[in-house]
């Protein structure tokens, strides 16, 4: 499975099959428990989605940069740079997906939105995220690096 084109396939199947739990699944669940003040629940649901699909977008994207990096045979050659890289990459979804959920308390400041509400949210982003790109390089990493995921020994 970590061989290319095949990694970069899996890994769109995978973002596409957590958009569906998320985007579609999850996004039902919301429609029938959060409560908005003024806002309707379509346009809720609208921002949610488009919140999910540019994590996810952004997920995918350095996801794909880590096959291309792992792929290199210079990398190969300095395994503790590319362990860094994974990290970083690590902590930059981490990020992505905090600020995600602040940009979403700050949009829905006014409705009144429960804070379970934003901790499922929290955990869609998570999911798109971070979770996202260790279970792909978990799964998919070239063979250079693939023992540098954490857990994955």
């Amino acid at each position: 499975m970590n061989k290319s084109p095949m990694n970069y396939l899996i890994t769109f199947a995978i973002a596409c099959f957590f958009w569906v739990i998320t985007g579609l699944v999850l996004a039902g669940h919301l429609s029938d428990t959060v409560s908005l003040a003024t806002l309707a629940i379509e346009d809720f649901l609208f921002w949610y989605r488009i919140a999910i699909t540019a994590v996810g977008v952004i997920s995918l994207l350095l996801t794909y940069y880590w096959y291309v990096y792992g792929s290199k045979d210079s990398t190969a050659g300095d395994l503790e740079q590319a362990r860094r890289v994974w990290y970083q990459l690590f902590v930059i979804l981490i990020i992505v997906a905090i600020v995600a959920l602040f940009a979403k308390v700050i949009i829905f400041l006014d409705e009144g939105i429960a804070i379970i509400d934003y901790l499922i949210i929290f955990a869609a982003l998570s999911l798109h995220t971070y979770i996202f790109y260790w279970l792909c390089t978990f799964l998919m990493s070239p063979r250079a690096v693939k023992y540098l995921v954490p857990l994955k020994k």
